[in-house]
């Protein structure tokens, strides 16, 4: 919908074509983060309870591996599909 908009107002010469490029660009980017970044309650209060422990010594290398998972860009749920 965004998008669409934003070309609107190009079409209407409201905004330049860079104006249009660089709005377009910016929305993209806004919604691959949002899109990157699902994360699950469960998996959220995991990651919590690891770093609550506050001591890294305390951190299992399994824990690390599976914090080092959901973190990743993609990690959480888009990475299992």
């Amino acid at each position: 919908m965004n998008s669409v908009v934003i070309e609107f107002l190009g079409v209407k010469g409201l905004i330049s074509p860079g104006e249009v490029s660089f709005l377009m660009n910016e929305v993209a980017g806004l919604f691959q983060s949002m899109r990157l970044n699902l994360v699950i309650k469960e998996e959220l209060e995991y990651i919590r309870s690891v770093f609550s422990k506050g001591d890294t010594d305390k951190i299992g290398v399994e824990e690390l591996k599976k914090l080092r998972r959901l973190l990743s860009i993609g990690g959480g749920r888009t990475a299992r599909r």
